[in-house]
């Protein structure tokens, strides 16, 4: 998958979840708030991550010891 295809996927992903699903009344209680978050955890989030690894707006190049895997985690 391409970078921009990625960016892409991911901002109809969010944009589908967090617009399109409340807006239709799809999603009431517990259970729909973790469709939400399980789209924008599991889904829309590693899309975007793809599509800024290695651009300007990726903040590792800058400081990776704060953005490096066990750092994130921890924090």
């Amino acid at each position: 998958m391409t970078r921009p295809l990625a960016a892409i996927c991911g901002c109809v992903v969010l944009a589908l979840i967090w617009i399109a699903l409340p807006a239709l009344g799809l999603a009431p209680g517990f259970a729909g708030h973790m469709t939400i978050h399980m789209a924008v955890v599991a889904v829309a989030a590693p899309l975007l991550a793809v599509a800024l690894a290695g651009t300007a707006f990726d903040p590792t190049p800058r400081a990776p010891l704060v953005f490096a895997p066990l750092a994130a985690t921890l924090l």
